[in-house]
């Protein structure tokens, strides 16, 4: 028997995330959950398909300790040998004229929407895997 393909989704407790991560599981995926806060759906952990790390994705890119904590959660899930897509559904929407919008809030912006989807593949035992798939919407087709 072959090991499931693993997934990455940020954002998974809430509308698309968890939607995404319910059919990626019935469509015979593994996936690992990132979101701030607790699992919004502990029934998945009992399934042997879906591992979560509570993860603020600001703080992941910006905090190295945050780093460090995140690498050492992700190294112990012992079903996760090789990452075959991440799906960055996390994000951060500061509804704001750009005029009146902080450069701070620009900046978060940047790094939960677009900066926070290369740290989950940017630790040395990810990136030895040449498979990376960004987006897999198509998986859900």
């Amino acid at each position: 028997m072959t090991q499931p393909k693993t997934i990455i989704i940020t954002g998974c407790n809430g509308g698309i995330g968890a939607i995404m991560t319910r059919e990626l599981i019935a469509h015979g995926y593994h996936v690992i959950g990132l979101d701030q806060g607790t699992c919004s759906a502990p029934q998945l952990l009992d399934s042997g398909s879906f591992d979560f790390i509570a993860c603020d994705l600001f703080e992941l890119v910006n905090d190295p300790a945050v780093q460090d904590q995140f690498n050492k959660d992700l190294s112990k899930l012992a079903s996760f040998t090789f990452l075959f897509g991440l799906v960055n559904n996390a994000a951060v929407q500061i509804v704001s004229p750009a005029k009146d919008m902080a450069l701070e809030d620009f900046r978060k912006t940047l790094d939960v929407n677009v900066a926070a989807a290369f740290e989950p593949v940017s630790y040395t035992h990810l990136r030895a895997h040449e498979t990376l798939m960004n987006l897999v919407c198509r998986l859900l087709l």
